[in-house]
């Protein structure tokens, strides 16, 4: 089934000018009526589902719980199951968000969620940034649950040890510069494999990798805004500095020649299988790898994000998105559903969900007693160190979500870009890239002015956030 585009999703679901789902075919369960007497829970938490069925279990055997009807979804792919399970009026009780562009509050509106019922002990703990007004909580209610800590990222280097001895790299001491990942690909090929496999058919990890290795270097920006001046900055020269880094690799030819063929699943497999030396993933790689390839486990190593220069501070800068759980309006099992969700967000739970090797804790430093591959523990201590908290202009203003809501995506985007520069589709990644700054830009205008008629109050005045500094978490309070 070919994947929805844009206008089609937003005719089904009602939702006009709001921004577009990233689908590709649908994959994993199909939409159907959710079972009497059961919940029915999707997420695209692959790492973790045998502890979510254990906790689910659980709670099914319970005093005043339900069974759980659970599906794990390919992220690339679960919005068009969303969208198919919303155009029939079934969609689950509980699920994520992923791979459904849209903002929360242009959902909101049409009427998806349901508010969440969390237990008063269980929300006096959750750790600040994890409820916010726009974003989990609308009107001091709270309609999303985050169930996994922020402070992670997509670009971490993970490596085969094995074919590092082999090249005659130290395992002990992966690289870091950019010149210096180029020079251990280069190695790794003359030992015998690719020295680099990169998803490049799933735009958005594409994207978002680049994103992260330009505020790793130094970009003042979240997604391609700069925080300070609320200008789009695509395009700049730490953008134009990783691309180019690819661009080199790719000219060394230690890309992995079927890599504009593969999403993250299928690369993570070949680079299990030996394929390639070096994968830039997230802390969750190791999770796949000891539940699908565990033969390959005692073989991984990990590094940090790469930077241009070796010694360099990383900052990489977050909103709260992500893992939030949403709980269906058109649910018939709302009480039991937030009793589950304040379990999940729960200190014990979370203590036990590290085992799956995912995503950090929502409560920082419990990683340290958890029974986890080592790379795990190093995964989330690299990210600890790099990755920080950054104003949200829906938090300082929740009108800004209307014009999030009215603007329409631009394309091809930042992922496509990268996947065509590398393919050779695109000559010239600056002019690119400067295309796509300039036709954001101008759609945030005619958004704004839009959502003005409307009643609403934001300018992109919103953006700006003149007091964020480079490596701090940023207050979660709203205002300025």
């Amino acid at each position: 089934m070919a994947g929805l585009d844009r206008r089609r999703f937003l005719g089904v679901a009602g939702l006009g000018g709001a921004a577009t789902m990233i689908a590709g075919c649908s994959s994993g369960p199909t939409a159907q009526a959710p079972p009497s007497g059961k919940l029915v829970w999707w997420d695209q938490f692959l790492p973790t589902q045998e502890v979510e069925k254990k906790l689910f279990a659980e709670f099914a055997a319970g005093a005043g719980g339900l069974p759980v009807d659970y599906s794990v979804y390919d992220p690339a792919k679960m919005g068009q199951a969303l969208q198919l399970a919303k155009q029939s009026n079934q969609l689950p009780d509980v699920f994520t968000l992923a791979g459904v562009g849209v903002p929360t509050s242009a959902l909101m509106e049409q009427g998806w969620f349901a508010p969440i019922e969390v237990d008063e002990k269980v929300k006096a703990k959750l750790p600040p940034g994890t409820l916010l007004e726009g974003v989990t909580v609308f009107d001091g209610e709270v309609y999303g649950l985050p169930l996994f800590g922020w402070r992670a990222n997509d670009t971490l280097n993970w490596f085969n040890q094995e074919l590092f001895t082999k090249a005659g790299l130290d395992p002990a001491k992966p690289p870091v510069g950019y010149d210096e990942v180029r020079a251990a690909a280069r190695a790794i090929k003359q030992a015998g494999a690719a020295g680099w496999i990169a998803p490049l058919q799933f735009p958005d990890r594409i994207g978002a990798q680049i994103h992260q290795l330009a505020e790793a270097a130094g970009s003042p920006s979240v997604g391609g805004v700069d925080l300070i001046t609320g200008e789009y900055v695509v395009g700049n020269e730490y953008y134009l500095n990783a691309i180019e880094w690819w661009v080199a690799m790719q000219a060394d030819g230690v890309l992995f020649p079927g890599s504009g063929s593969l999403n993250a699943r299928t690369a993570r497999a070949r680079w299990a299988a030996g394929a390639a030396g070096m994968f830039f993933d997230g802390a969750y790689c190791i999770g796949v790898v000891v539940q699908d390839f565990e033969q390959f486990a005692d073989k991984v190593g990990v590094g940090s994000i790469p930077l241009p220069e070796p010694g360099g501070q990383a900052a990489i800068n977050h909103v709260v998105r992500g893992s939030t759980l949403w709980l269906s309006a058109g649910s018939q099992h709302k009480a039991e559903a937030s009793a589950l969700l304040s379990i999940m967000v729960g200190e014990q739970a979370q203590q036990q969900m590290l085992s799956g090797m995912n995503l950090p804790a929502l409560y920082s430093g419990i990683v340290d007693d958890a029974e986890v591959h080592p790379t795990f523990k190093q995964a989330v201590n690299f990210c600890d160190q790099t990755d920080f908290l950054a104003p949200d202009p829906v938090v300082a203003n929740p009108d800004v979500a209307k014009v999030q809501a009215a603007m329409k995506t631009i394309e091809p985007g930042l992922g496509e870009i990268v996947a065509g520069v590398l393919s050779g589709d695109v000559p010239d990644a600056a002019a690119a890239l400067i295309k796509l700054r300039d036709a954001q830009t101008a759609e945030r205008e005619r958004a704004i002015k839009q959502a003005a008629g409307k009643g609403g109050t934001a300018t992109a005045d919103d953006w700006k956030f003149p007091d964020w500094q480079r490596g701090q978490d940023y207050t979660t309070k709203p205002g300025k």
